[in-house]
């Protein structure tokens, strides 16, 4: 199975040659007991998602999810490992800017306050019905796109046009106001 997920990639290949291409979004599913995630797998693939990857292990999840950046990981909450779950999650999401989807086993308490001190997640209860993974799978991707869209367009909003310019300048410059004072200096200037 720790290798299925690197399988995935010439299937897709193969399926792309043959001109079958698979539309949906891809999904990372982190999952230790084998029998659910291959259920999970096939529930997915149903629902037109690809699946980029089945693993087991939490440090093989953080790895796989640098690795192929899936659109989503679908993350099983209590699998055992030498990492804990939430923290292996709070990695792949400050690391590589990707969604988290939490498989909760049961309503505990303790678990999901932990969880819900992330940023904005989502949580499906197990068991689950496959209408409720694939509308949970939908608010995350939703929430996640919002997310980056509002990101980009603060990051857009602080530049400033005039800096912006000024940096494209091959030589020193700068830049005054009507008193005659520096309001600017590009990065040439700065090495005067």
């Amino acid at each position: 199975l720790e290798n299925y997920g690197k399988n995935i990639d010439t299937e897709r290949d193969r399926k792309r040659q043959r001109g079958i291409e698979m539309t949906g979004e891809r999904i990372l599913i982190v999952d230790d007991e084998v029998s659910e995630a291959i259920d999970t797998r096939k529930l997915l693939r149903s629902n037109k998602f690809d699946i980029a990857g089945l693993v087991i292990n939490i440090v093989d999840a953080i790895q796989q999810a640098g690795a192929d950046k899936p659109d989503l990981v679908l993350m099983k909450v209590g699998i055992s490992g030498g990492m804990d779950v939430i923290d292996a999650a709070s990695k792949i999401i400050a690391n590589y800017n990707l969604p988290v989807l939490f498989i909760v086993k049961d309503n505990d308490i303790e678990i999901l306050s932990k969880i819900k001190k992330l940023n904005n997640p989502v949580i499906v209860i197990h068991p689950y019905t496959e209408i409720e993974l694939v509308k949970s799978i939908k608010i995350a991707l939703t929430r996640h796109a919002a997310e980056m869209k509002a990101l980009h367009e603060k990051e857009s909003a602080n530049v400033d046009p005039v800096q912006t310019e000024l940096a494209a300048i091959p030589a020193p410059a700068i830049t005054i106001n009507k008193r005659g004072a520096i309001t600017r200096i590009n990065t040439d200037m700065e090495f005067l």
